[in-house]
């Protein structure tokens, strides 16, 4: 797999993801070490679709620093394009289900 160029990553994190019950496949974990690999790769971004949770790890000297974006008023801001977004705007077209 090559991603030429890439600053931004992201993927939508689903719950059935999770799943214990499956045969193995690539984890997030697996495939955020393989984007680290990327020189260009400044910011990877896991979005959740079943809760306003972003995951926003930035690419600094010493290293990646994680931010966790868990407010519905929250915005993401995304450095290395200089741009920044509302958590509402990304989760405008979902429709909340919360199962008590």
């Amino acid at each position: 797999m090559q991603i030429p160029n890439a600053a931004i990553r992201s993927q939508t994190h689903a719950s059935s993801s999770r799943s214990f019950h499956r045969p193995r496949r690539h984890t997030i974990s697996d495939k955020f070490t393989f984007y680290r690999t990327i020189p260009s790769l400044q910011e990877y971004v896991l979005i959740h679709q079943d809760r306003p949770h972003v995951v926003h790890h930035r690419k600094q000297d010493s290293g990646w620093l994680l931010t966790d974006v868990t407010s519905i008023d929250a915005s993401l801001v995304l450095d290395s394009c200089d741009v920044e977004i509302p958590l509402r705007q990304i989760y405008r077209q979902v429709d909340w289900l919360f199962a008590d």
